[in-house]
Parts: C-alpha cells; sequence; structure tokens
C-alpha cells in the first residue's frame, strides 16, 4: 500500500512539476509594429481593368489600359493606350480613348491626354455626339466634360471647332469656350 502512495505521489509530482516547467518555458511573444508612415508600395499591371465604384457601389466608370502603374508612395494611377466607359444619369453609355491617362485613387476625375476621343449620346437624344481633342477631363460624379484645349465636336451634319469645351452630360448644355467655327448640312 506504500507503494501505491508513493506511485500515485510521484505521478502528482511529475504532473504539477510539468505544468509548472513547461509554462515557465515560454518564449516571450515578440510584438508587431506596423509603420504608419511606410507609404504605397505600388503597382503595375499589363491589360488591365479598373472599376470606380460609388457610395451605392454602381461603377462610376471602367478604365482598360495597356498598362496601369501606380509609383511607390503616389495616389495617381497612370494609364497607358486606355479606353474608359462610363454613364450618365439617365443610363446612357459614354466611350472615351486616349494615349494616356490619369485617375486619383477615391477620386472620380479623370484626365486623359493624347489623341482623346470621346463618344456617347445625349438623354432624349437619337444623334451620337464625338468630341476630339488633345487633352480632356472626366468628372464621372458631376458628369462634366472639360477641355482647355482646341477641341472639334462633330455630330450627325455638324461640325464645330472651338477652343475650351464644357459638357454637362446630364442634360446635354454644350458650351464652347472661344474662337468657335462650325459647318452644318442638312
Amino acid at each position: 500500500m506504500i507503494y501505491r502512495a508513493f506511485i500515485v505521489l510521484m505521478f502528482i509530482v511529475v504532473l504539477v512539476g510539468s505544468v509548472w516547467l513547461g509554462g515557465q518555458q515560454r518564449e516571450p511573444v515578440s510584438q508587431t509594429t506596423v509603420d504608419e508612415t511606410a507609404g504605397s508600395l505600388g503597382y503595375a499591371a499589363r491589360d488591365a481593368r479598373a472599376i470606380s465604384t460609388g457610395p451605392d457601389g454602381h461603377p462610376l466608370y471602367t478604365i482598360n489600359a495597356r498598362l496601369i502603374n501606380e509609383p511607390p508612395g503616389t495616389t495617381q494611377i497612370q494609364l497607358q493606350q486606355m479606353s474608359m466607359t462610363f454613364r450618365d444619369e439617365s443610363g446612357q453609355e459614354w466611350t472615351a480613348r486616349a494615349d494616356k491617362g490619369v485617375a486619383e485613387q477615391d477620386v472620380e476625375n479623370v484626365e486623359l491626354s493624347g489623341n482623346v476621343q470621346v463618344a456617347g449620346t445625349f438623354p432624349g437624344s437619337e444623334t451620337p455626339m464625338v468630341i476630339t481633342t488633345e487633352k480632356l477631363f472626366v468628372d464621372s460624379r458631376s458628369q462634366m466634360v472639360t477641355t482647355p484645349e482646341l477641341v472639334t465636336l462633330t455630330t450627325t451634319g455638324a461640325k464645330m471647332t472651338g477652343k475650351g469645351l464644357s459638357v454637362n452630360l446630364n442634360d446635354g448644355k454644350v458650351q464652347l469656350k472661344s474662337n468657335v467655327h462650325g459647318t452644318y448640312s442638312p
């Protein structure tokens, strides 16, 4: 009986000792710190698509580009050989294409440059319109298309040129700023 009590006592001692020693031998947990001052690492992608969505989750615009590049530490997305689609408030689709573009992250503005062409149809109209210029700004939230550059506006039976343009895609208001010339044919 003393032998059995001794074995039980030894078993308890070994068990308590292993728990006590095992708890002391744990390695300290190292704390991970995040450097919040380190900027974006950037990225680049070939034959890529970027979609900007509004607060409702629906796309404001979609950009396809041969090259999309966001340099490290910036919020500017640079685009090469790009095309863009966006919709006005009535749901009418507009398309744009350009040699280059720049978009800001979380901003609905896109700057297009080099052989820019925008095409679409105003709400309530069946006549498509094409805008060509060297530089153009698209604000997909306010649905405004603007440029300070020379611009050509082409519709069925009409061609107008001028310097500077402001177009509200929602209500169809087009304003050529200066040096406006046009030809109309029935």
